[in-house]
């Protein structure tokens, strides 16, 4: 098997230059990487196994560096589940040490990666085969002996909790936010996610530049993408990162709006007035003029202009994130129906394409019989109501 070189290492780090704790970590995923192949054979390609093994040192890595990631993860699962690890048995966590290296840890993530891959095939693992906890403490011993001299990534400390975040440093949470998103080793479908979303909008033959349509993609995947550990969206993660820290408290109110459109209803020296037209009730929003472009609403008239955008709250304010359309009132009439059609008739193939695992999904999160009848109901509700529209945009 194929070494993993340092560059496919600093893939996954916030910052571009290598240095002596790159160079550490990189064997470290090379040594899990051996234990790996000789586990699953020939059965995943070479890359997957290497993806597996660079996560597994990102999670080492955090735990090493104290950035807090699987802190906050053991800590949600306690208050789910009662147990600070999926699947941990009382018994097991009698002997269970937080803030170091425990083969509990690497079994589940072990079965997590593993089953993801295995799914792409149909595949159910088992996570209490007694495989999984015979490799997790092949790792374990090793990862042990590790943990008395492995090097704290100061880099990745410092862009997590190095200068408190103000009510200016959207941006830079914002960096956080793509990292931590496409990058962390609790995201590790969502690098695969995004692609398979823009193949299967390019493949439906959207007139859209690759590069617009990439970009639009992922803002929409970065904030509403559930693939993550928990099923929570990366602003709900780094919510749960941060809160343990005085340097990151603004994370825990930041909240993610929908794409939508607003009208232009005034400005002052700072803040742009729009109301929400989802709204009946016309929720007046101030926009933060710094979070705009600002060239593109130089014909702005109020009560005609509409944005359609992304608006994120955080420090108090709204911040406009993403793509912006700017255009009047009364060119989106006929528009809104011509994209309620293109949606709609996007959404129902998306839905056929991908029905298993969707209604799957939302049938196994019921919580009860009734839960579970209820969202049979659900279903069918949205099946007729696609039907219905259809009918009538199409009449």
């Amino acid at each position: 098997m194929k070494k993993i070189y340092v560059k496919e290492w600093m893939l996954f780090q916030p910052y571009e230059r290598q240095d002596e704790v790159d160079t550490y970590y990189v064997n470290v995923a090379n040594h899990i990487a051996g234990c790996l192949k000789d586990f699953v054979g020939g059965r995943y390609p070479e890359h997957s196994v290497h993806g597996i093994a660079i996560y597994l040192t990102l999670w080492f890595q955090d735990v090493i560096s104290q950035t807090g990631i699987w802190q906050a993860f053991s800590e949600e699962c306690r208050k789910r589940y009662g147990c600070l690890v999926p699947f941990m048995t009382p018994e097991k966590e009698k002997d269970y040490y937080p803030g170091e290296v425990n083969p509990e840890d690497l079994q589940f993530l072990l079965w997590h990666y593993l089953q993801c891959m295995e799914k792409q095939a149909g595949g159910v693992l088992n996570p209490e085969n007694p495989a999984f906890e015979e490799l997790a403490n092949q790792i374990y011993d090793y990862l042990s002996e590790e943990f008395q001299v492995a090097p704290e990534n100061e880099r990745l400390y410092a862009m997590f909790y190095g200068e408190p975040f103000g009510e200016n440093d959207y941006m830079r949470y914002r960096s956080v936010l793509e990292w931590f998103h496409f990058c962390s080793y609790v995201g590790f479908e969502n690098r695969g996610e995004y692609q398979r979303v823009v193949d299967t909008v390019a493949r439906m033959g959207q007139n859209v530049n690759p590069h617009i349509l990439s970009y639009d993609v992922k803002q929409n995947i970065l904030f509403e993408g559930r693939k993550n550990l928990l099923s929570l969206t990366s602003v709900e993660w780094l919510a749960l990162v941060g809160k343990s820290h005085p340097e990151t408290a603004l994370w825990a109110e930041v909240k993610a709006l929908p794409q939508e459109m607003y009208l232009y209803e005034g400005e002052d020296e700072k803040f742009l007035f729009v109301k929400d037209l989802s709204k009946k009730e016309g929720e007046q929003l101030s926009i933060r003029k710094d979070s705009l472009n600002m060239d593109s609403l130089k014909a702005r008239k109020e009560g005609v202009t509409i944005l359609s955008c992304r608006l994120v709250q955080y420090g108090g304010a709204w911040w406009q994130d993403g793509m912006l359309v700017v255009s009047d009132l009364q060119e989106k009439v006929q528009e809104e129906i011509d994209q309620q059609y293109a949606a709609m008739k996007l959404r129902i193939q998306f839905m056929y394409e991908n029905n298993n695992a969707t209604i799957l999904s939302t049938l196994l999160s019921a919580e009860s019989l009734s839960d579970l009848l209820s969202k049979s109901e659900y279903i069918q509700q949205i099946s007729n109501y696609d039907h219905q529209k259809m009918q009538e945009l199409s009449d």
